[in-house]
């Protein structure tokens, strides 16, 4: 059985860092992998970093931290 490969290209016209930002922040994951996730919450404090840890419920898996 081969595997399948699929291929996509999004142009994001903003800064790098303003996208970064956004997709660290993994409480904004319910707006772009909708219908996979949904509920995710910080569960360490402010600012985004290493370290920080979130929790999220996945439709396919359950909560996830």
């Amino acid at each position: 059985m081969k595997p399948i490969v699929a291929e996509a290209e999004v142009l994001i016209e903003c800064m790098p860092d303003s996208v970064f930002a956004y997709f660290a922040d993994l409480r904004n994951e319910p707006e772009w992998n909708q219908g996979h996730v949904e509920a995710v919450v910080m569960t360490s404090p402010e600012p985004i970093g290493p370290g920080t840890t979130f929790e999220g419920r996945h439709s396919a898996f359950g909560k996830a931290t």
